[in-house]
């Protein structure tokens, strides 16, 4: 067992980016293998700073609220971006970078520069998968509302928001954090804190 609460923002990325570094690599490596890890290195840095510039947002407007980061998500590859736990719940984030593009939801679907994406599918499973897991430890059922981030996005435009994922950007996250109705109190918070930073809950 150990404690979730030492993980930085985008903890998974730096660790998803070590474990491609040191990967052993035969001399039957594809010639294009320098190309390929550029981009995945430009990938994984741009999640990284997306998760920063999404903890900075909730260190400035989120003081009532305990926040975890990179916790073990619905599957063996899946994290959950930042774990909130406050006097309005608890609260999955899920972040998206995307510097300079259109997104747009239709129909509860995330497009970026026109096209569908299952961004809002897989914050749906993260935010189940953290309702269950949370509530076995609990005891009891724990509401669970979750959120996508778009970080640098050009323009956001909403003609139906998904029924259980709201996807907003990082200045609108701190308003909505506040907006949502008190449903824990104090003593609830730092029990589900405690048990939320605990990796034992999550395996």
């Amino acid at each position: 067992e150990y404690d979730l609460a030492v993980h930085v923002p985008g903890a998974a990325a730096w660790a998803r980016h070590h474990r491609a570094a040191t990967r052993p690599r035969g001399r039957a490596a594809r010639p294009d293998r320098t190309a390929a890890d550029r981009g995945q290195d430009h990938r994984w840095r741009m999640e990284v700073r997306a998760a920063e510039e999404v903890a900075h947002e909730l260190a400035r407007a989120a003081n009532d609220w305990r926040i975890l980061h990179s916790v073990p998500g619905a599957g063996a590859s899946s994290v959950i971006d930042h774990l909130l736990v406050g006097p309005g719940g608890v609260v999955t984030l899920t972040t998206v970078p995307c510097p300079g593009r259109t997104a747009a939801v239709r129909a509860g679907v995330l497009h970026l520069d026109g096209r569908p994406t299952a961004v809002v599918a897989g914050a749906e499973r993260e935010r189940a998968r953290a309702a269950a897991t949370l509530a076995t430890a609990f005891g009891r059922p724990v509401g669970v509302a979750a959120a996508v981030v778009l970080v640098g996005v050009r323009d956001l435009a909403s003609d139906e928001q998904p029924p259980t994922v709201l996807v907003t950007t990082g200045r609108r996250l701190g308003a909505w954090l506040r907006d949502l109705p008190e449903t824990l109190q104090p003593g609830a918070v730092e029990v589900l804190h405690s048990l939320a930073r605990r990796s034992t809950t999550w395996h």
